[in-house]
């Protein structure tokens, strides 16, 4: 058979899409019928559904008003987003930052935290998804996967954040991420640089040829060179137009569908190097360590003292790890992603993981 080419292939795609949209109304049409003939009235209007939000009372703001506000010189604060589920990685999250810097608070997201009474927690503030207006379209919580709609939360918390926190700078942090040492390096650098990220990796993987060994580079550059589970930016007013533009990239039509391309949160954050002017790339090998990374850094678990194990990377102390893909039922595998570091080969990640 001969291939169709484009303007064809183009024209049977949208006459497919016709007669499904058809048949769609049609099964409606039936539907509605046999609801009527069981005695079921109409759906209400729009407006008797108290859980649909009116997008005029939750609309964001197209302007940074909180920024400008008066800040504390030097003043930090961390940002996560989880769901119900994963609340234990958040507050292992927060009981790591509060050792090593409790002078930050962790503004918490829990997306699905509306009508929860969620636990005070020292140095913890919580927040829920239509207090930052991630609720404002309320199909994207239905179109988008729990993963994928705390992803598509992070600029919604971040914007927010920025324009009512009054702070002068912020990091975020993925709530699987756990913090060994202070995050001196990356906090410094975001009093100067507007915007301070981490590359998933400073080198090939080695042996390419090995095909069943993940993630390959290529796998890596398809998620982002950028990794978006630990950055740090100063608030100011160029930055939050940048998070409002990625706020638009997550939530806007093809979001998060690869047909389209890499079009995820972490891919829409990757154009921070290219909408912004101000970004210090941080090449510290001692900071979001994980499973992508491990074949070009040396972790090594040096002893163990009063407040726990002591690694290092290179010689330097491990300041992050990032348990990408852990589950903790499975508590000898590193990650789901991982098909490179065995763990029961490697004495550092084993005492690590356990």
């Amino acid at each position: 058979m001969k291939p169709l080419d484009s303007s064809r292939r183009q024209f049977t795609d949208a006459l497919r899409w016709r007669w499904q949209r058809q048949l769609l109304r049609v099964e409606a049409a039936a539907a509605r019928a046999e609801s009527r003939s069981l005695g079921f009235s109409e759906a209400p209007p729009k407006d008797q559904h108290p859980w649909l939000p009116d997008p005029a009372a939750v609309a964001l703001p197209t302007a940074a008003p909180g920024i400008g506000l008066p800040a504390s010189e030097g003043s930090t604060i961390a940002a996560t987003v989880c769901t119900l589920d994963h609340l234990h990685f958040a507050l292992t999250l927060a009981t790591s930052l509060r050792r090593h810097h409790p002078e930050v608070t962790l503004h918490l997201l829990v997306v699905d935290g509306d009508g929860e009474d969620l636990p005070e927690v020292a140095g913890c503030r919580w927040l829920r998804g239509s207090e930052v207006g991630l609720f404002e379209d309320p199909y994207l919580a239905l179109k988008l996967s729990a993963a994928d709609f705390c992803c598509a939360a992070k600029p919604f918390l971040l914007a927010h954040l920025a324009a009512t926190a009054r702070a002068s700078s912020i990091v975020y942090l993925d709530a699987d991420l756990y913090l060994f040492a202070p995050l001196t390096r990356l906090l410094e650098q975001a009093q100067r640089s507007d915007f301070v990220v981490l590359p998933h990796a400073f080198a090939p993987m080695p042996h390419p040829e090995i095909g069943w060994e993940r993630p390959t580079l290529g796998q890596l550059a398809w998620a982002g060179v950028f990794n978006a589970g630990l950055f740090a930016f100063r608030v100011t007013e160029k930055t939050w137009r940048f998070l409002a533009t990625w706020r638009d990239l997550v939530s806007e039509p093809g979001a998060f569908l690869t047909t389209r391309g890499a079009q995820s949160e972490q891919n829409s954050f990757n154009w921070v190097i290219a909408f912004t002017d101000d970004v210090h790339v941080l090449r510290d090998s001692a900071y979001n360590v994980a499973y992508w990374n491990l074949h070009e850094r040396a972790l090594r678990w040096s002893a163990t003292a009063p407040g726990g194990p002591v690694f290092t990377v290179d010689g330097s102390p491990l300041v992050a790890f990032h348990f990408s893909g852990y589950l903790p039922d499975r508590p000898l595998e590193l990650s789901v992603g991982n098909h490179r570091h065995p763990v029961h080969c490697d004495r550092s990640l084993g005492r690590l993981l356990t």
